[in-house]
């Protein structure tokens, strides 16, 4: 089967996925063609589950890779965004769409574009520049810069008008996730953030809103969109960041690219990475108590990592035994970092003195597929009283 997300037009659609499935249980392909009744094509409709399952809003129940769309049930993410959607569907579905961090970058790289392409014809509005400046300092801090270097932008006259739809090549193909999304549904997505506005004021307006909007709020990321690199240098930002510490890049170049055209904000300065995404990595835990990582793991020094993530994991997760989502103690995983390292410095001081970013602090969480009735030995009067 293709996991690729395609025909999303309307991606508030799936928010009565996840209903259907919170009311009648599993929801399938089929269930799917039933509630969205103008989505007749059943590739339509699997785009749509799709959907889903790369915001994090369904599961299989096994907590497995997905092999096919027949058996999907509702996520803790899921269940959260439903009841928000009640109240805001509109609100509920830009949260749903700023999680994703392709799509964020894409909006930030349509933004890029407006600027890049207005300086070029010597048409951008003064006033874009200061809303931009009072509203996304962190956009021209940190991704405005990357974009530049990597389009090779040195000042305007780097590009001519003629060079326009070079220059717009480049800035999408920034973005390289064709496993995961077809090129279609970024249009219609964008239509209906209304991205694709008659005028550049216009679009740019809706892109400011919706990046403003969407700053302090998680970027939601399963390890198997990763390679084992990246995944293990992101995990390194996060417990660097956690500690007001930063991460030396040299012998993480390739897994650093690939972090950045995946959607993750990252300062660079000096040689050092900052994490400036507000980040949720998601472990998924098979009812035979396995997490789900990435495939191929490759070098050793790769496997020796995963493994103490892994280690970390099971031990947090024999902590909480009822807990359907725990976040995954930083320090256990550094401390084992740390045991294994053979002199290895994994972080290094901070030479920032600014503040990084308003947002919340990133995290790793554990979402357990087993059943909240186990057979261990719990009272579960005694953890009834300590959840709550």
């Amino acid at each position: 089967m293709s996991h690729k997300i395609r025909g999303v037009s309307h991606p508030e659609l799936v928010l009565e996925i996840v209903g259907h499935a919170l009311k009648h249980g599993p929801v399938s392909v089929c269930d799917a063609q039933d509630v969205l009744q103008y989505v007749r094509k059943k590739n339509k409709a699997e785009g749509y589950l799709n959907l889903c399952l790369q915001t994090a809003l369904l599961r299989t129940p096994t907590g497995d890779c997905p092999t096919s769309l027949s058996s999907l049930v509702p996520t803790p993410r899921g269940r959260r965004l439903y009841c928000v959607a009640q109240a805001d569907r509109t609100k509920a579905t830009h949260e749903l769409l700023g999680g994703m961090p392709a799509y964020r970058f894409h909006a930030e790289l349509l933004l890029a574009e407006l600027l890049l392409s207005g300086t070029i014809r010597g048409t951008i509005p003064s006033k874009l520049i200061t809303r931009i400046s009072q509203e996304l300092p962190w956009f021209l801090e940190d991704r405005l810069l990357w974009v530049q270097k990597a389009v090779g932008w040195t000042d305007s006259s780097s590009y001519r008008v003629i060079d326009l739809p070079s220059l717009r090549q480049k800035l999408l193909g920034l973005a390289d996730l064709e496993t995961f999304y077809d090129g279609t549904s970024y249009t219609l997505i964008d239509e209906y953030l209304y991205f694709s506005g008659y005028t550049d004021a216009t679009r740019a307006d809706s892109l400011c809103t919706f990046l403003k909007e969407q700053h302090g709020r998680h970027l939601y990321v399963y390890p198997e969109s990763l390679s084992p690199q990246a995944l293990i240098l992101l995990l390194l930002l996060i417990i660097a960041q956690s500690d007001g510490m930063a991460v030396d890049t040299r012998p993480w170049t390739d897994a650093l690219r690939d972090l950045l055209r995946f959607g993750i904000s990252i300062r660079q300065r000096d040689g050092k990475a900052y994490l400036s995404s507000a980040v949720k990595v998601v472990l998924r835990n098979t009812l035979e108590g396995e997490l789900v990582l990435s495939g191929d793991k490759g070098a050793d020094d790769t496997e020796r990592f995963l493994g103490i993530l892994s280690s970390a994991a099971a031990h947090r997760l024999a902590t909480e035994p009822l807990r359907e989502v725990l976040a995954l103690d930083l320090r256990v995983l550094r401390e084992g970092l740390m045991e294994v390292s053979d002199g290895q410095r994994w972080f290094t001081t901070s030479e920032l003195d600014d503040q990084l970013t308003d947002c919340p602090p990133s995290t790793v969480e554990i979402w357990r597929t087993q059943r909240l009735w186990t057979d261990t030995d719990i009272s579960f009067h005694e953890n009834a009283i300590q959840m709550c």
